[in-house]
């Protein structure tokens, strides 16, 4: 326990001067302290860990997650290729799909869902359709806000000239 308690200041004082946790993890984990010490330490020093997942490397992937390595032979992956070119998915998402697919898994609830559904790659096309409808969205929101100034001011002067009447009478 006074290993988890050396661990624990280790990251507290790191985060006082200004360090990301996934810099502190990585120092932590280059000093030869496992895993698991590692998770606990984090979990006890009272903040969710924040990882920027841009500088993360592999072998600092958290520990929840499974890693494992496929050996395909070269027929089967040049299938699997074929099969995900044809769903528009990458090599990873197919087997991923399969998997999920094949798998026996209890009724699962959107989130988990959404996080274990393979993601589609866009084509060139794709995305210049997707370009092309976001602008013509963004050109009626912003016709539809001018209309709705339009309006407003509208009926502003419209106010100020019976407050004027008003006044007259």
């Amino acid at each position: 326990m006074v290993e988890i308690e050396k661990l624990i200041d280790f990251i507290k004082a790191g985060r006082k001067k200004g360090f990301r946790d996934d810099f502190i993890w990585k120092k932590l984990s280059e000093s030869g302290y496992s895993v698991n010490d590692i998770n606990r330490a984090f979990s006890l020093s009272g903040r969710r860990i924040q990882f920027d997942l841009r500088h993360r490397s592999k072998s600092d992937i958290d520990a929840s997650k499974t890693i494992r390595s496929i050996v395909l032979d070269e027929t089967l992956r040049n299938a699997l290729e074929k099969k995900a070119a044809a769903h528009n998915l990458t090599l990873y998402n197919e087997i991923k799909k399969i998997l999920v697919e094949n798998a026996d898994l209890p009724k699962l609830n959107r989130q988990e869902y959404l996080r274990l559904r393979p993601r589609h790659k866009l084509t060139r096309e794709q995305k210049d359709r997707h370009s092309i409808a976001n602008k013509e969205y963004q050109a009626r929101v912003r016709k539809e806000r001018r209309k709705v100034v339009r309006l407003r001011r509208k009926e502003e002067r419209k106010g100020k000239k019976e407050g004027r009447r008003g006044e007259n009478s």
